[in-house]
């Protein structure tokens, strides 16, 4: 790996590395078994159409992803690879997003964000 501290560690044969990327495509491929989860994020969808248990999961899920990406920040910003982690993430989406992102069947909520 040019970019990365991968060369640092072991491998990615650990809990730490395949947990979080098994919880997130989990969570996308189930997405779509929860009927109340089947809506937009326009503003007639909101105001209209979202039930009180989708109103409660965003409640849920947009502070825990605030929150990780707040420790994400704090912890490169005390280890000083804040740019480099910028440089990193920028380089993964211009090498896997990039190319499909024209597509029309390109959904960045399937699998792409699971791998970011």
């Amino acid at each position: 790996f040019i970019v990365g501290r991968l060369f640092q560690q072991r491998g990615v044969d650990c809990l730490a590395w395949i947990l979080p990327m098994l919880a997130c495509n989990l969570y996308s491929s189930y997405l779509t078994t929860f009927d109340f989860l089947q809506h937009s994020a326009t503003l007639y969808e909101m105001h209209c159409r979202w039930s009180w248990k989708l109103w409660a999961f965003v409640a849920v899920v947009i502070p825990i992803v605030v929150g990780v990406v707040v420790l994400h920040v704090d912890r490169a910003v005390r280890q000083r690879t804040v740019w480099m982690q910028l440089f990193e993430l920028l380089l993964c989406g211009f090498f896997f997003l990039a190319p499909y992102v024209s597509s029309p069947y390109f959904h960045l909520h399937h699998w792409y964000v699971g791998w970011l």
